[in-house]
């Protein structure tokens, strides 16, 4: 065969996500400048049993757009992006006096999250160290 390729239908074809959705790039731009100040000034993030459906609901969306919001403005899926606000959360509270009295996962649950395994990758996935490494290097 001088052109295997030519046989090959994914490359030909390549399903369009989000074909259905009918925001614009503008109004993603839009939608993401929505988000983030929800996420700062309203921190639904620190629920956590949080659903996507939930904060989509605060936004005013459905869950595919929010999604595509997510993949495509953010480049986070929506566990992703909901834990790096609880990061973010994690290293303010830490950084207080009050956190002298706390366990990292006692502070690591006031910023949202339940799950001790779930924090500490979700920490070394963002911030390239462990908890421990990261405070130790302050």
């Amino acid at each position: 065969m001088k052109e295997p390729d030519l046989f090959k239908v994914s490359n030909i074809i390549k399903p369009k996500k989000y074909v259905q959705s009918k925001l614009s790039h503008n109004q993603l731009d839009d939608l993401k400048s929505q988000l983030d100040h929800l996420m700062i000034e309203k921190k639904p993030y620190l629920n956590r049993k949080l659903l996507k459906s939930e904060l989509a609901e605060m936004l005013g969306v459905s869950n595919p757009e929010i999604a595509r919001l997510l993949n495509e403005r953010i480049g986070m899926n929506f566990f992703e992006y909901v834990n790096y606000y609880r990061i973010k959360e994690f290293i303010d509270l830490a950084k207080t006096d009050q956190a002298k009295n706390i366990t990292f996962f006692g502070l690591a649950q006031e910023a949202g999250f339940n799950s001790k395994t779930t924090f500490n990758k979700s920490f070394k996935d963002l911030m390239g160290t462990t908890p421990k490494e990261y405070f130790s290097n302050l």
